[in-house]
């Protein structure tokens, strides 16, 4: 069932409450990224990136599952080695993760 499909009487009931809490928890929430100094982090690099995340939620992903298991290796490699975990550069991980529609993901 779709949230269009629910009992108008429920689903507004919800939908307050959901409201509700997430402006409790933003309340609470918002100071800690300053006092931690992320807010520029969360404005600059979050927040912009949670609109690619939605469009990439909405039109499915395309997993490159070798290139995924390559990287993998790469970091359990380096963890046994002592070293930091592996990240893949822009590039290397660009071409893992492509909308299923092969449309670019950050337009």
């Amino acid at each position: 069932m779709t949230f269009d499909q629910v009992d108008l009487e429920k689903a507004k009931g919800y939908s307050c409450e959901d409201a509700d809490v997430t402006l409790q928890l933003s309340q609470l929430l918002f100071p800690k990224l300053t006092e931690g100094g992320f807010k520029d982090l969360f404005d600059q690099v979050e927040m912009p990136l949670l609109v690619v995340l939605a469009r990439m939620e909405m039109n499915g992903v395309k997993i490159d599952i070798d290139l995924l298991n390559e990287f993998s290796k790469e970091m359990e490699i380096n963890c046994s080695r002592g070293r930091s975990a592996f990240i893949p550069s822009p590039e290397r991980s660009s071409i893992s993760i492509l909308p299923a529609t092969g449309e670019d993901p950050l337009r």
